[in-house]
């Protein structure tokens, strides 16, 4: 039998190799690799078991879908490799300073009564987020876990990470997509009502964006306090002073009906969340732009595929015909079909070198 060529792997490929965080189901490794020689982030998962191994594998799954596109989007964390060694998945991303909880937590260690985020500081995290997140609900996926633990940042760049349940809304029920922590997940989520995901994560960024303003008050986990957010009531005096706009805007984002909160790309748009440095705008044109050859090429692609699964129907119902009818019968049949060829999108379907 020949030996497993992942086995080994991380120590084959990485050197320097230091744990950094640990979770209930993973533990993140700072690791240099010793080719390039440049750090990334390797997650080990626990123990993969057959009834975890499709969950264990969404965020490859999900980080892989959007790798090409999110090169484009300096926002999501970037994705390098993935593999399987002593039944544990490692998946290899791009290494990040800290996370927005991180940050959190300094502030309120270096001076407690001044804890909040500034508004300028607190626009940049909701134009970074929300420009990932329209990446991500383009592509067909939604995060449903946005918290502060799960943006990171490199030099003041915000990066979505921690894809765990991004396909959670692909045929999935309930109880999977309600993994999410519940101090920012949507009260319609866990209700069950999952007919617009992707505005649960405009929620959760909502709510993401009032605990910097509040912080260091927390966000609840139940009681009362809990439930007022849910309804969409935010205090209008947070510690951080907001103005009325960006106020109205983190309104509108909780909003207790989902279809009143705004898409996360009419976020980006918003006048007082769009930057008026002009590199980022020239940015945020070349990945609309980027992400619209993306759509191009897979409508060509399914174009394509239609063409060849309807050229492999006429070659059997021809061979069928042949053998039915005989060999000028046959003829017939392919004139024919070479003078009524129908077209995909306007364009004429390519057909075999034979004539009538």
């Amino acid at each position: 039998m020949s030996k497993d060529q992942n086995e080994g792997r991380l120590a084959r490929e990485f050197t320097e190799v230091i744990a950094i965080g640990k979770g209930q189901f993973s533990t993140v490794y700072r690791a240099r690799n010793r080719i390039d020689q440049c750090l990334y982030a390797v997650k080990k998962t626990t123990q993969i078991s057959q009834s975890l191994r499709q969950a264990q594998f969404r965020e490859v799954f999900a980080l892989a879908s959007v790798a090409i596109e999110s090169e484009a989007c300096p926002h999501i964390v970037r994705y390098f490799s993935s593999w399987l060694e002593d039944d544990r998945l490692h998946i290899q991303t791009e290494l990040c300073e800290g996370s927005l909880r991180d940050r959190l937590t300094e502030k309120r260690r270096q001076d407690r009564e001044h804890a909040h985020f500034e508004e300028h500081a607190i626009v940049q995290v909701l134009r970074h987020v929300a420009s990932g997140l329209a990446v991500l609900h383009r592509r067909g996926f939604v995060h449903l876990d946005i918290k502060p633990d799960n943006i990171l940042f490199n030099k003041d760049c915000y990066k979505i990470a921690d894809l765990g349940l991004a396909v959670a809304a692909i045929g999935s029920g309930c109880d999977s997509i309600s993994e999410g922590d519940c101090r920012y997940l949507a009260k319609e989520v866990l209700r069950g009502d999952l007919s617009d995901l992707a505005k649960a994560d405009v929620f959760s960024l909502g709510l993401v964006c009032y605990e910097l303003a509040t912080n260091p008050r927390p966000l609840p986990c139940n009681g009362p306090a809990w439930q007022q957010l849910r309804s969409g009531r935010l205090d209008t005096q947070p510690i951080a002073p907001l103005s009325e706009a960006v106020m109205a805007l983190l309104h509108n984002m909780v909003s207790i009906v989902p279809s009143e909160r705004p898409s996360c790309g009419s976020i980006t748009q918003h006048p007082n969340v769009v930057p008026m440095d002009e590199g980022y705008r020239q940015l945020q044109e070349e990945m609309r732009l980027r992400c619209l050859e993306a759509e191009r090429n897979k409508q060509l692609a399914d174009e394509y595929w239609k063409e060849l699964v309807l050229l492999k129907r006429e070659d059997l119902l021809g061979n069928s015909t042949s053998t039915a009818l005989g060999p000028t019968a046959m003829g017939a049949g392919i004139g024919a079909r070479a003078v009524a060829s129908p077209q995909v999108a306007g364009v004429p379907l390519l057909r075999r070198g034979r004539t009538a």
